[in-house]
């Protein structure tokens, strides 16, 4: 009797089909969880870089009248020699950017980046920038899709080109001495920029800056 009290148990093990179930669980779950994070870190990159670029705006317009020197936002979409997306934030220091047509005479030839390639007779100074390797911006003919608050209702939504303003990916808007606000597309009602989230998700996760001429900007984000 005491031999059979003594008598070791057996430990019922795991079957590999319940190892296995396990296992795609586990996976299932990291999957969700990588996506999740994924998700949020794509919506604080688009926002942080949405916040720096209104943040700017801000800054030129506050510049160009503390220091009467037209400041200059270079919207840069395209792959050129940079191999850049983002804006820059440039001064005209010898006070020759005062129009539309001055704003298109600068683009020609233009890096950006490299404030020298500024075509004669305009020369600029860099101030600030934010740049990635992959474009940020959200490319569509119908950007917002919606009606713009006013007063921006007259601002063209078509982005295709990387803002209202662009073409072939590069646009520019400056801040004059005045206050005022120019486009180098020559629209009169103001400017559009949007913003998409990480891995091109599109208009569902977008932030769209608006300019008036006025120098008026405002932030529209979904």
């Amino acid at each position: 009797m005491q031999a059979g009290l003594l008598r070791p148990r057996r430990v019922r093990g795991f079957t590999l089909v319940e190892v296995m179930t396990a296992l795609a669980i586990v996976v299932v779950l990291v999957g969700m969880t990588l996506g999740a994070l994924s998700q949020l870190r794509s919506q604080a990159s688009r926002r942080a870089f949405t916040t720096d670029l209104a943040a700017d705006l801000a800054l030129a317009r506050n510049r160009a009248i503390a220091r009467q020197r037209t400041q200059v936002i270079v919207i840069d979409a395209a792959a050129g020699t940079n191999a850049l997306f983002g804006y820059f934030h440039l001064e005209d220091t010898g006070n020759r950017i005062y129009s539309s047509a001055d704003l298109t005479a600068l683009l020609v030839g233009l890096d950006p980046s490299t404030p020298t390639t500024a075509p004669s007779p305009y020369t600029v100074q860099a101030l600030e920038s934010a740049t990635q390797s992959s474009s940020p911006f959200y490319l569509s003919t119908t950007a917002w899709g919606g009606a713009l608050p006013f007063p921006f209702a007259a601002i063209p939504q078509d982005t295709s080109a990387g803002c209202s303003f662009c073409t072939n990916g590069v646009g520019a808007l400056a801040f004059l001495p005045n206050g005022k606000a120019v486009f180098s597309d020559g629209n009169a009602a103001g400017g559009l920029v949007a913003v998409q989230g990480r891995g091109g998700t599109g208009a569902s996760s977008m932030s769209a800056l608006l300019i008036s001429t006025t120098s008026l900007v405002q932030t529209l984000v979904r």
